[in-house]
């Protein structure tokens, strides 16, 4: 009976550290980051009124031109899409997944600082 128990508890354990890759995400909600596929993300983001993003968790979206990006697989990221809507397009079409890119770290600039002319 022990052995059993022992398995189980060995079996369901991979399970419990499992992170999934994308969050459901509607206002007022906690996050639902129990999606493995993007597109089921996104669907799922659709019917009740939210967006799918990134499990900050999993994914970290790179910092690129565009606000949006494309997960294309693991951690790579194609941020080059100005809007939602236009990277949701290109998600739909290959059946990936958009998520909000990276803020890149804003540099405070002294406009009072002394700089050298060389």
């Amino acid at each position: 009976m022990r052995r059993i128990a022992i398995l189980l508890v060995g079996l369901t354990a991979p399970q419990l550290a499992f992170a999934a890759p994308y969050c459901v995400a509607v206002q007022g909600l906690p996050d639902q980051c129990m999606y493995v596929d993007g597109q089921e993300c996104q669907k799922r983001a659709t019917q009740l009124g939210g967006v799918c993003q990134s499990n900050p968790a999993d994914i970290v979206a790179q910092s690129g031109p565009g606000r949006f990006c494309l997960v294309i697989g693991g951690q790579a990221t194609y941020c080059i899409f100005p809007d939602r809507t236009s990277c949701q397009e290109e998600a739909t079409r290959r059946h990936l997944a958009c998520v909000q890119a990276a803020t890149p770290p804003q540099i405070a600039v002294d406009p009072f600082a002394i700089r050298r002319p060389y």
